[in-house]
């Protein structure tokens, strides 16, 4: 053989050589990494077995029952303004947003027909003075002549008795006398009815006075102007006789006694009561809450929809209760039930099996419980635990193999 051709031969079993040592080492390296991953494996398996078997313990503490319900914030006194009196808008005094007092000017209409109708009543009043200042001088008058009359009707009667006078005379001044008599009741009566007249004057006085004091609309309690529903040169009708009830030219409102009406489930009324603590939430201010106290809770329920609720009034009674706006929508949870040193579990580590309550046991098994109220969070049990036993959570509970076994979704039946 050839030197070169030896080398050849050399050349060809190095690549040889070469092919397998990199075939060797990736084997090698797939093994090593197989076996690192089972060993991983392993490990992520030991770890959930140990997560497994994690429990819980039956504790003891307080737990308070809440009763929700949604609602609108509203002012317990609001009312629409409106003018007794039909009329023109001349001037609006008043902005939204405003505070004012009682009895402050909100809006005023034009006057002219009130003050002229108040001006013709005085007018009315003036002249039915003159005429009873004239008919009691006529009365004056009349008194005069009958007295008058009665003295010549006793001198005839005398001249009569002597002798003096003849009869027909005696009967003349006689009947003198008695016609100057009723002249003065004549006089007195129309003196009366004068007076009568003038009685009713004054108190048509009093209604245009009224009248005229209707064209400025004031408001009736201290409050803030929460909207204007007119404009100036708007014709406003009368609230006392439109049919439509008058036109409502502002709303006001005391926002210092504010009120939640929501409603309460059947299942929860009766554990609400006057004077329980509440806490609100509002959309505006999601990272607060505001304090509130039950003030009426309604004796008749309300069928909607085959659900019976019932509404309960509540007074906010928050000290940053300025905040908040009328209309906002709340909802509201009321402490209705605390229970104090009750044995308290997850509420999620309490398996249902058709009417019975359970749980599930670290060392296998299940335990048949009595629960009583929960928060949503926490339930009360009643029987069948002791302080401090350990119990699965629901992380580590079996499924349910068929439906036949406990369910695991949601509170069970019959939890408060």
């Amino acid at each position: 053989m050839t030197d070169a051709a030896a080398r050849s031969t050399r050349r060809r079993r190095l690549r040889k050589l070469r092919t397998w040592l990199v075939w060797l080492l990736v084997l090698g390296g797939l093994g090593g990494g197989g076996y690192w991953w089972q060993k991983r494996r392993a490990k992520d398996e030991a770890e959930s077995a140990a997560a497994a078997v994690r429990t819980t313990q039956v504790e003891r503490g307080t737990l308070t029952v809440k009763a929700a319900a949604s609602g609108t914030i509203s002012p317990h006194r609001r009312v629409d303004v409106r003018s007794r009196s039909p009329g023109e808008v001349i001037q609006i005094l008043v902005t939204e947003g405003q505070t004012v007092d009682a009895g402050a000017q909100l809006v005023k209409l034009d006057p002219y027909n009130a003050d002229r109708e108040l001006e013709l009543r005085r007018a009315t009043l003036a002249r039915l003075e003159a005429e009873l200042a004239q008919a009691e001088a006529a009365v004056g008058v009349a008194k005069v002549q009958a007295g008058e009359a009665r003295s010549d009707a006793k001198v005839q009667a005398d001249g009569v008795a002597m002798g003096l006078v003849a009869p027909t005379a005696k009967r003349t001044s006689k009947s003198q006398a008695s016609v100057a008599s009723r002249t003065v009741t004549q006089r007195e009566a129309q003196v009366a009815v004068i007076r009568a007249q003038i009685t009713s004057a004054n108190v048509d006085i009093v209604k245009a006075e009224r009248s005229r004091a209707e064209t400025e609309i004031v408001a009736p309690f201290k409050g803030t102007i929460l909207s204007i529903g007119v404009e100036i040169g708007d014709i406003v009708s009368s609230a006392i006789t439109s049919v439509g009830g008058g036109t409502a030219m502002i709303t006001l409102a005391d926002l210092s006694d504010l009120r939640v009406i929501g409603q309460v489930d059947e299942a929860q009324i009766a554990r609400v009561k006057r004077g329980q603590s509440a806490e609100i939430r509002v959309d505006a201010y999601s990272d607060r809450v505001f304090v509130a106290t039950v003030e009426r809770v309604s004796q008749l329920g309300v069928a909607l929809n085959n659900v019976v609720s019932f509404d309960v009034e509540l007074r906010v009674t928050d000290n940053d209760r300025a905040l908040l706006r009328p209309g906002m929508t709340a909802d509201v949870e009321i402490a209705s039930e605390t229970i104090e040193k009750a044995l308290l579990v997850p509420l999620t580590a309490i398996a249902t099996r058709g009417d019975e309550r359970l749980v599930r046991l670290p060392a296998g098994g299940e335990k048949i419980v009595k629960t009583g109220p929960h928060d949503g969070v926490k339930i009360v049990i009643r029987e069948g635990l002791d302080e401090g036993e350990a119990i699965l959570p629901i992380a580590a509970q079996p499924k349910a193999a068929d439906s036949k076994g406990p369910s695991l979704l949601g509170p069970p039946r019959g939890a408060r």
